[in-house]
């Protein structure tokens, strides 16, 4: 039995074996092969070749981390409150992985609903964490408006909403999760406090007829979420 099971696992060897061989001399004799093989064991591989902008956003990630660090340890010798900006969700995953167990400093995660992607921190110093009030670092707002002439004003899938936001001088760091909901022709703006009267007042203008308010604490928001990116060939003007 142990010899059939040996000749079962050796031809299931020399099959792989044969396998991955057959798949690297595809890939190498394909004209879109740019890598270079390396050995692994008895097999190759292709390597691949890393971008300018993969390293480019690496340091800028490394940067970015280093520089919550310190505002963090600022706010945590200080028995004091600091506050970043709203962050890409990979930047908060990865600062939240870096600081989780960290003992020299506390925060809290804002992000404006439970499962929000963007969010922001709340550094202080570990004994106070419990005393933070999110409510006062992040705010979730819903935007609804009438079609005009021109179709929906938020464009397709709320594509539109970024530019809205920066032709009444909104910030993007200023803003967490932006999400349209088609169904119902509304948009959902997470935004620091700070910035909540300008969107109420000056929002509504760019829209035509459109409300702007606060929504219920607690509120989880239904759409798809709005890359926050401008759209080049749209301009808005600011009110």
């Amino acid at each position: 039995m142990w010899a059939e099971a040996a000749g079962s696992a050796g031809s299931a060897e020399m099959l792989l074996k044969a396998s991955l061989l057959t798949v690297a001399t595809l890939l190498t004799r394909s004209p879109a092969f740019t890598g270079q093989l390396l050995p692994l064991a008895s097999f190759r591989y292709a390597a691949p070749r890393y971008t300018r902008a993969c390293n480019i956003r690496a340091a800028a990630d490394t940067d970015a981390l280093a520089a919550l660090e310190q505002q963090g340890l600022a706010a945590s010798e200080a028995w004091d409150t600091r506050v970043s900006d709203f962050l890409e969700p990979e930047l908060v995953a990865a600062a939240e992985s870096l600081f989780g167990d960290r003992a020299d400093l506390g925060f809290v995660k804002v992000g404006g609903y439970a499962t929000a992607s963007r969010s922001r921190f709340v550094f202080t110093n570990p004994e106070l964490k419990d005393l933070v009030d999110t409510s006062e670092h992040a705010v979730l707002l819903r935007a609804t408006a009438s079609f005009d002439k021109s179709g929906n004003r938020f464009g397709k899938g709320g594509q539109l909403i970024p530019n809205l936001l920066q032709g009444i001088g909104v910030e993007f760091s200023q803003v967490g999760d932006v999400l349209y909901d088609e169904e119902n022709s509304a948009a959902y703006i997470v935004c620091e406090p700070s910035i909540q009267t300008t969107i109420e007042r000056k929002l509504p203008k760019s829209l035509g007829r459109a409300v702007v308010e606060a929504t219920e604490p607690g509120l989880e928001p239904e759409g798809t979420l709005v890359e926050l990116v401008v759209t080049t060939s749209v301009r808005v003007d600011k009110k």
